[in-house]
C-alpha cells in the first residue's frame, strides 16, 4: 500500500464531519457503502420531485450539471444530479451534496474544493504523475437515485487511479430527509427491531450469490451471518442494493460484497414506504 492510498483512506474517515458541515448542525450522518459501480452517465435526467413547493417559496429547476476535462497529466469528470425542489431546501442540498461529491480531493487543506476546476487544481497540485504515462484519472458523481415517503436517496459513484497498483472504485449510499435535508442513521432508515430479520435475509443472499453453502463463515472477516454489518441502502425504483466496499467485510481480492432485494422483499423492512404513490 502506497503513501497516496495510504492518504485517500484517511481523507474517506473525514466524510461525516464534512457533511455535518454541510447539511448544518442537525444533520446527522451513516456511513456510506461502497463498490465499484462507474458515475452515472450525464444523459440520465433528475428524479422526479413529489415535494410541492410552500406558499412563499420559490421553486428551483433541477440540478444537472457536469466539470469533464483533461490537463497535466490529470482526467476528470465530476456530475451532480438533483432533482427540482423548493428553492431554499435546493440552496442546502447543493451545498451537502457538492462537499460529498469533493471530499477527499483537498487533502488535509482547512478548505474543501467548491468547484471542478477547484477540484482539479488540486489534484494537479497533489499529483506527480510522470512524464509520458496515460492520464491518471477522477470519475465521481452524485445522483439522485430515488424520491418518495418524505426521503430523497442519493448515490455517490467513485471510480479513479492515481499511479498507484490497482484502480479504486466505490459507491456510496445516502438517505435525506427532506424536511430539513437531515441525513439519516441506519437506524432511522431500517428501524433496529427490522435489522435482524434483514440482516439474515442479506445474508442468505450473499451465499446465494456467491455461491457460499448455506451455514459457515460469509468470508474471512464475518465469521457468522449474525456478524453481518448492515449498510444503508442504494435505493432505486427496482429495490435495494446493499454494497460492502473492498476492506469492509473481506480482502480487496474479493472484490465488493453486493446484494440486491427487489421493492417487495425490503419494503417491511423499512421506516417508510419510499415506492408508495403519493
Amino acid at each position: 500500500m502506497n503513501r497516496r492510498t495510504l492518504r485517500g483512506m484517511r481523507r474517506l474517515l473525514c466524510l461525516p464531519v464534512l457533511l455535518l458541515a454541510a447539511c448544518g448542525p442537525e444533520a446527522r450522518v451513516e456511513p456510506p457503502a461502497a463498490s465499484d459501480q462507474r458515475p452515472a452517465a450525464s444523459d440520465q435526467r433528475p428524479a422526479a420531485s413529489g415535494q410541492q413547493p410552500a406558499a412563499g417559496q420559490t421553486p428551483a429547476e433541477p440540478i444537472d450539471e457536469r466539470f469533464a476535462t483533461t490537463r497535466d497529466g490529470w482526467r476528470v469528470d465530476y456530475h451532480l444530479r438533483l432533482p427540482a425542489l423548493p428553492a431554499d431546501t435546493t440552496k442546502r442540498l447543493r451545498r451537502a451534496c457538492t462537499a460529498w461529491l469533493f471530499q477527499g480531493l483537498a487533502e488535509a487543506r482547512p478548505t474543501l474544493a467548491e468547484s471542478g476546476e477547484a477540484a482539479l487544481g488540486t489534484l494537479i497540485a497533489d499529483g506527480g504523475k510522470p512524464e509520458g504515462s496515460e492520464p491518471w484519472y477522477s470519475e465521481r458523481a452524485v445522483v439522485t437515485t430515488l424520491q418518495g415517503g418524505g426521503w430523497l436517496a442519493l448515490r455517490r459513484s467513485e471510480r479513479s487511479f492515481a499511479g498507484g497498483a490497482t484502480t479504486t472504485a466505490r459507491v456510496e449510499s445516502l438517505i435525506l430527509e427532506l424536511d430539513g435535508v437531515r441525513a439519516l442513521t441506519l437506524d432511522e432508515v431500517v428501524p433496529p427491531e427490522r435489522q435482524e430479520a434483514l440482516r439474515l435475509q442479506l445474508a442468505r443472499e450473499l451465499r446465494r450469490v456467491r455461491g457460499l453453502p448455506a451455514d459457515g463463515p460469509l468470508s474471512s472477516v464475518v465469521a457468522s451471518d449474525a456478524e453481518l454489518p448492515i449498510p444503508v441502502p442504494l435505493l432505486s425504483a427496482e429495490g435495494a442494493r446493499f454494497v460492502w466496499n473492498p476492506y469492509e467485510i473481506g480482502p480487496l481480492s474479493d472484490g465488493a460484497y453486493e446484494a440486491v432485494l427487489a421493492t417487495e422483499q425490503v419494503r417491511a423492512a423499512l421506516a417508510v414506504d419510499p415506492w408508495a404513490k403519493p
